[in-house]
């Protein structure tokens, strides 16, 4: 079977064609195509195998389909690999067992809800835990180390080993960080075809994977293609360590600030006033922070932290704002995103900056087909580029436009909305009869009320 991988920005939907697949877009169910993902309430274990598996039938149509497309987010991380991973093995050989799939399904749920230390500070390098390198590699594939023609061929000889014939050229970084992930997650189930030493975490601080140099032993046996995984897990294992380095520095620095701030919990009404953490540092952190969430961190606070704002660089003027879906205090960010957007077209106006241009060959989530046209979100008309909201993720986070030139906070602009509470008044928004008919793709009434 031939595939091809394909990435869109974050609060986009790509159009699905005959042969296509999604993961992790943070997609409703739909009925004809083939969108999986597993950030929705109804899916307590925030996995993407829980989506899968109820819609089995819809994958089977694929089988013997002679070329198939593979989307994903932009900067893809272990649930984009896992779903396509299963996947595609799904549709070649259906060799995965019930206990590996249970193992992998119950790590990533974990993994992606922060529930996992991303590393021990107590324990030395190779204890570090193994899904670390997945968070790591795309920061490794920033030059072309790892990204060149010779890789590109090791790779290709990789999945031809396994029924697979790769279409693409190897031109973009996120097709890169994919393509190792599957070679990783492969190799992986080759040695571990039980998920025996596949762990899920039950509370900070337990390894997720266990026996990693014994992995890496079997790596380095006579496979040529496997050498390429190893030179990359040592050098990953290098990268790790200035990360640990540098998230201790800014703790121990105190390069962050906690606040406190109103949330509104599921019930809407409900409120409480909880502690944010706010932190600026380099992307590849971001899940060591994460991980702080719903925790009492010795010597950062004696309180629980329950929001994380965090900041990969000043230059992007990128904010991703986030909390834990599956907490048992059930707080929500809903009209948050609504609320920095409108503050963000504040600034655009202000500064009598134009839009930038929107690419049309995607579909974004904030625009429907109403009598057969496109019609826009009432919440967010006027803004073809919007603060994501969360909607497709349970509002658990917030993330800036896709388009940096479409970027207007910074950090105070974002705190201060968080401090002031007043953003919690625009979850009504989501409650208009206009809104609602518009998510259910019926006619909207014109100014003078008529349907």
């Amino acid at each position: 079977m031939k595939f091809s991988l394909h990435f869109c920005d974050h609060g986009i939907l790509p159009l699905l064609g005959p042969g296509s697949i999604a993961f992790d877009v943070g997609a409703k169910f739909e009925k004809r195509e083939l969108y999986f993902d597993h950030h929705h309430g109804s899916v307590a274990a925030c996995c993407s195998f829980d989506v899968l598996r109820p819609r089995i039938d819809e994958l089977e149509k694929l089988r013997g389909v002679e070329s198939i497309k593979l989307y994903c987010h932009k900067n893809p991380d272990l649930d984009c690999a896992a779903s396509a991973f299963y996947s595609l093995d799904f549709l070649t050989h259906s060799e995965l067992s019930k206990n590996f799939l249970n193992a992998l399904s119950s790590a990533t749920g974990d993994i992606d809800q922060g529930r996992v230390t991303p590393l021990d500070l107590y324990n030395p390098v190779n204890d570090f835990n193994f899904y670390m390198y997945f968070l790591v590699l795309p920061d490794l594939l920033k030059d072309d180390k790892y990204s060149d023609g010779q890789s590109l061929a090791v790779i290709k000889m990789y999945f031809k080993k396994r029924d697979l014939e790769y279409l693409g050229a190897g031109k973009y970084r996120d097709e890169w960080s994919m393509l190792y992930f599957l070679c990783f997650l492969n190799a992986y189930h080759e040695w571990d075809p039980e998920g025996k030493h596949l762990k899920s975490a039950e509370f900070h601080g337990k390894k997720l994977f266990s026996r990693l140099d014994d992995f890496v032993g079997w790596l380095n046996k006579d496979r040529t293609e496997n050498r390429l995984l190893t030179d990359i897990l040592y050098d990953i294992r290098g990268k790790m360590e200035g990360y640990r380095y540098e998230f201790n520095s800014i703790l121990k620095e105190k390069r962050y600030r906690l606040f406190e701030c109103p949330m509104p919990t599921a019930e809407i009404s409900k409120r409480r006033l909880v502690t944010a953490l706010y932190v600026q540092a380099p992307f590849g952190i971001l899940p060591f922070f994460k991980s702080l969430r719903g925790t009492l961190y010795p010597g950062l606070t004696d309180k629980k932290i329950s929001v994380l704002i965090f900041h990969p660089s000043e230059s992007e003027r990128r904010f991703i704002i986030s909390i834990d879906p599956t907490a048992p205090d059930r707080l929500t960010l809903k009209g948050l995103g609504l609320a920095l957007n409108q503050e963000n077209e504040r600034l655009r106006r202000e500064r009598g900056m134009a839009f930038p241009m929107i690419k049309t060959s995607i579909q974004s989530r904030y625009w429907h087909l109403v009598d057969g046209k496109p019609t826009p979100d009432p919440l967010y008309i006027g803004s073809p580029d919007p603060w994501y909201d969360g909607r497709g993720h349970s509002f658990s986070i917030v993330d800036a436009p896709s388009s940096m030139p479409n970027r207007f906070l910074n950090d105070e602009n974002v705190t201060r909305i968080l401090e002031r509470g007043e953003w919690i008044e625009l979850v009504r928004e989501y409650e208009t009869h206009s809104y609602r008919k518009w998510l259910k793709g019926e006619p909207l009434a014109d100014r003078q009320g008529n349907e």
